[in-house]
C-alpha cells in the first residue's frame, strides 16, 4: 500500500470576479466585502486538508497491519536479573510458574530454577505444601544467587509470613533443602514435621566453601517437631564467604545422635533466634 503513495499539486482555481459586495440587509449595515479569491482558496486548501486526512488514514491502518503481523515481544528475565517464579499450592492445574499460572508446589520451582542462572526468586502463596519431593538441591547450575521468599497472599502483592505461612511438611525426608555454593536468601518458610518421623538429615544445609565470595542469609524461618540425625540447620561458609542466621525460630526439635538445632561453621553470624523446646 505504501507504494502506490504519489503527492499531486492541485492548482486553485481562477477566480474570474475580482470581488462583489453583498447588498445589506438594513440601511443601516454595512456593506459586506465577499473577496472571490478568497473563498476560491479557502475551498481549494479544505480539498487539500482533505486529501491530507485520507493518506493519514489509510496510513494508520497500514501500520496497524503491518505491527499485528508481527510476532509478540518476549521479556527475557536473564537480562534485566528478575527472573521470577511463582508457587501457589491452591492452585488448580500443572502450573507454568507464573504469577496467574503459579505453580501448585515448592518442587516444580526447585526443578525449574535450574538454568535461569543468575539472581532467580522463588516466590511462595501462603499454604500447605505436603505434595512435595525432597531434597531440593540448588548448586552452581543455578548460576551465582538464589532467592527463596515465603508468605505472599495469592495474588502476590502482599508478603507477611505471619499472616500467609508457608507450611511445608518434612515427614519422612533426610533432607529438604541443600544449598552449595550460591549468595541468596531463605526466608519466611516453616518447617515442619512428626517427631521420629520427620527429616533424618539437615532440615536446611548451606555449604559455601568454594573460592567465592557470596553472601547467604537465612531468616524469619521457623523450624519445629522435626526429629534429626544431623543439626536442623547447617550453614557452613569457609575463605572469604560469608553467613547469616537471623530472628529464626527452632522449637520442639531432637536429635538422636550428635546434631544440634542450629550449627554455623565459619565467618557466620547468628543473632535473635529464638530456641526453645
Amino acid at each position: 500500500w505504501f507504494a502506490g503513495l504519489s503527492y499531486q499539486k492541485i492548482k486553485p482555481p481562477k477566480c474570474s470576479i475580482k470581488s462583489a459586495s453583498v447588498k445589506p440587509k438594513l440601511a443601516t449595515e454595512a456593506p459586506l466585502p465577499l473577496n472571490c479569491k478568497q473563498h476560491t482558496l479557502t475551498q481549494h486548501y479544505m480539498k487539500r486538508l482533505l486529501n491530507i486526512t485520507a493518506w493519514v488514514g489509510l496510513l494508520v491502518l497500514g501500520a496497524q497491519s503491518a505491527l499485528a503481523a508481527l510476532p509478540p515481544l518476549q521479556f527475557d528475565c536473564k537480562q534485566f536479573n528478575s527472573c521470577i517464579l511463582y508457587v501457589d499450592d491452591s492452585y488448580q492445574g500443572a502450573g507454568a510458574g507464573t504469577k496467574d499460572q503459579p505453580y501448585p508446589n515448592i518442587t516444580a520451582a526447585m526443578n525449574s530454577v535450574q538454568g535461569l542462572e543468575d539472581y532467580t526468586q522463588i516466590y511462595i502463596a501462603g499454604g500447605t505444601y505436603d505434595n512435595e519431593t525432597f531434597p531440593w538441591q540448588l548448586d552452581a547450575t543455578v548460576g551465582h544467587q538464589i532467592r527463596v521468599y515465603g508468605g505472599y497472599n495469592s495474588t502476590f502483592t502482599t508478603r507477611y509470613s505471619a499472616q500467609y505461612p508457608v507450611n511445608i511438611d518434612a515427614s519422612g525426608a533426610a533432607q529438604i533443602l541443600e544449598i552449595d555454593d550460591l549468595a541468596g536468601n531463605v526466608t519466611g518458610l516453616t518447617f515442619y514435621g512428626s517427631i521420629g518421623n520427620a527429616g533424618n538429615g539437615n532440615i536446611l544445609s548451606v555449604q559455601n566453601t568454594g573460592a567465592t565470595s557470596y553472601s547467604f542469609i537465612v531468616n524469619d524461618n521457623i523450624f519445629y517437631n522435626n526429629n534429626d540425625n544431623g543439626s536442623i540447620l547447617r550453614v557452613n561458609v569457609s575463605g572469604s564467604n560469608t553467613g547469616l542466621v537471623e530472628n529464626n525460630i527452632f522449637r520442639n526439635n531432637d536429635s538422636s545422635t550428635s546434631g544440634t538445632a542450629l550449627a554455623i561453621i565459619g565467618e557466620v553470624e547468628a543473632r535473635n533466634n529464638l530456641l526453645y523446646s
